[in-house]
């Protein structure tokens, strides 16, 4: 599950749980984590070297002036990104190079030199980029004259294409989209509605550019994402609240271990849920699943369920 679903998930369970709890007597916290993310290729030959460049001219796109500008600026941050957050996620050395460093005549030949001018065994090529708002629906009020009001909703969408090249010229490509909510705004129409200009918001497209070459680079390398845990205090669980607002989250692992043998079955199974939050804040990432499992065991909770969904793929690290 990617992160704008489990976003969208977590923002209606909440909307789902706050709407029915007894705020007097019982107590949202929410609790920001992390989760691990293991790659999904695996290097046969690990990287001695990787160059990054840019393959993809921006002019033959036919866009305006200020537009082609942004998207050059924009693509030469991609290529220095993704050079940098492979130095920091890895040992593997990275170089990057602005501009068009692999024309379209000869892109091959050209990667080539390019690996073998930075004494690289591999490369990492930008053959595409664009940035845009998308209109994800209308929604639509009736005033108390009859008239109606429409409130359009704009997604913010990165897609960055992206080819790895190894030096004996084998290579897969790659298309990554990067979205998130961006903003609304009161449309008479919204066929005919005009979205957010990408040059004003150019800071939002730059937010996009660092989500997707997140997204690519964890293909090949070990990632975090985050996450927020919603927990619902009530009375059982009153030191455990106070024990988390006093940063000791160990201690407050301790309280939620201790009650997960109570006789009632939704505090043993809270208990449960808990225990994996807490595990997950501390980053004992291999002991969550156990406690996701027994949580959903004993007495079914949504929470524990989404929360399920990060780790029934997880392998546990030796």
């Amino acid at each position: 599950m990617n992160s704008y679903t489990m976003q969208k998930l977590t923002i209606k369970l909440f909307i789902i749980t706050f709407s029915f709890l007894n705020v007097s007597c019982i107590i949202p916290v929410t609790i920001n984590t992390s989760i691990p993310t293991l790659p999904t290729r695996d290097f046969k030959t690990p990287p001695q070297k990787i160059v990054v460049a840019n393959a993809y001219d921006i002019k033959t796109a036919s866009v305006r002036d200020n537009k082609e500008k942004l998207f050059g600026e924009l693509v030469n941050i991609t290529v220095r990104q993704t050079s940098n957050e492979i130095n920091r996620r890895s040992e593997i050395p990275a170089t990057f190079v602005e501009g068009i460093a692999v024309p379209a005549t000869q892109p091959d030949s050209s990667i080539q030199k390019l690996m073998t001018a930075h004494l690289a065994s591999h490369a990492i090529i930008v053959k595409s980029f664009n940035a845009s708002f998308e209109q994800t629906e209308v929604n639509v009020t009736e005033n108390d004259d009859g008239s109606k009001n429409r409130q359009a909703m704009y997604d913010i969408i990165v897609d960055i294409g992206y080819t790895f090249h190894n030096w004996s010229g084998r290579q897969f490509d790659t298309l990554i989209s990067a979205r998130r909510f961006h903003s609304s705004r009161s449309v008479l129409s919204g066929l005919l509605a005009a979205g957010p200009n990408i040059v004003a918001n150019s800071e939002d497209a730059l937010d996009g550019i660092y989500a997707n070459v997140d997204m690519y680079l964890k293909s090949f390398f070990k990632g975090t994402e985050n996450r927020t845990r919603i927990i619902n205090i009530t009375k059982e669980f009153k030191e455990v609240n106070s024990l988390i607002q006093a940063g000791e989250h160990e201690k407050a692992f301790q309280v939620c271990e201790s009650l997960r043998s109570s006789d009632k079955r939704d505090v043993a199974s809270k208990a449960s849920y808990y225990c994996a939050v807490l595990l997950e804040y501390m980053g004992r990432y291999n002991e969550v699943k156990f406690y996701l499992e027994e949580s959903l065991r004993g007495y079914y909770s949504p929470d524990a369920e989404i929360m399920l969904q990060d780790y029934r793929l997880y392998r546990v690290q030796q």
